[in-house]
């Protein structure tokens, strides 16, 4: 059977090392003008075995993308947006924690490994997002609960933070019946999620990438052909062409490729998405265990130093 191929206009601003493009940003309302120099990037969604000399790629290192520092010196950006645009990239130099407002705060506190419960009743984005913290510190329970008060339809947007998509609550939900092995339950909250994306592509980033990972995770619980994944692909893609900057889309990416035996691609978008974002701890995760899987446990004690010092 052939190997399907789909290309990301990834332009080089996304690359470490490389000049990048001026980005715009849909979620912060930053638009340049953008440009017309870049180059494509090949993904096998389903590869055949790479050679030895290109499984053989450098220790992984991290440049800080340029084209977020000019995100966040943009003068058309209000504070509020800054504000959330310093969170989401993990520029946290200039914040203050303690002043940040709810959905924020529990925002900024997940991406170092911190629950904030304590705000789950100020902001239904507050509880989403300690909701997700307590999955990834192994705690379901406390999950569970801070999950069922999100509402299905998602919570819309607002000066203080993102909007968070339907398709990311039903997808946090599938997760939790997941890991009890209730794999109906996950099931039935993510068939809808395939039925619409299977041909719809018109959402934001945000739920184009939460549709995606949802397809995949059905995928897997119902033993779907490889067109599925080849479509959470597309829908990856469709994101980063809506916004180049938006680093979860990337970090998915790289997971899918990652699990999908193509460790040199998934590598080299793990390091993208780092540029965009230094403290994703489920992106230095992501290296880590590719790291391992190539047996290079010198690379894989650094990140795990990494993970130590970022998420302690």
């Amino acid at each position: 059977m052939s190997v399907g191929v789909v290309w990301l206009g990834l332009c080089g601003g996304v690359a470490a090392g490389i000049a990048p493009a001026a980005w715009a940003c849909p979620a912060c309302g930053f638009e340049p003008e953008r440009e017309t120099a870049g180059s494509g990037l090949a993904l096998n969604v389903l590869p055949e075995p790479e050679p030895e000399a290109q499984e053989a790629a450098a220790t992984p290192s991290v440049t800080p993308s340029p084209a977020v520092t000019r995100l966040l010196d943009a003068p058309v950006l209000d504070a509020d947006a800054k504000r959330r645009a310093r969170v989401l990239h993990g520029r946290w130099d200039e914040l203050d924690e303690a002043a940040l407002p709810p959905a924020l705060a529990a925002q900024l506190g997940g991406m170092r490994g911190r629950v904030r419960a304590d705000l789950a009743d100020a902001h239904h984005a507050a509880a989403y997002f300690a909701a997700r913290a307590a999955l990834r510190r192994g705690d379901p329970t406390s999950a569970r609960r801070l999950a069922g008060r999100l509402p299905d339809a998602g919570v819309p947007a607002d000066e203080t933070t993102p909007a968070i998509p339907g398709e990311a609550i039903a997808l946090l939900h599938a997760r939790l019946a997941e890991q009890r092995a209730d794999f109906d339950e996950a099931a039935l909250r993510l068939r809808p999620i395939r039925e619409r994306f299977l041909l719809d592509s018109n959402a934001s980033p945000a739920a184009l990438t939460a549709a995606a990972d949802g397809i995949v995770v059905l995928a897997a619980l119902e033993g779907r052909p490889a067109s599925d994944y080849r479509r959470a692909v597309t829908l990856l893609e469709t994101a980063l062409d809506a916004d180049p900057l938006y680093w979860p889309a990337k970090a998915s990416l790289a997971a899918l490729l990652a699990d999908k035996d193509n460790p040199a691609q998934a590598i080299e978008l793990a390091q993208e998405a780092l540029a965009l974002n230094p403290q994703a701890a489920e992106v230095w995760e992501t290296l880590g265990h590719l790291m391992i899987d190539r047996w290079d446990f010198v690379a894989a004690q650094q990140i795990i130093d990494e993970l130590t010092t970022r998420v302690p």
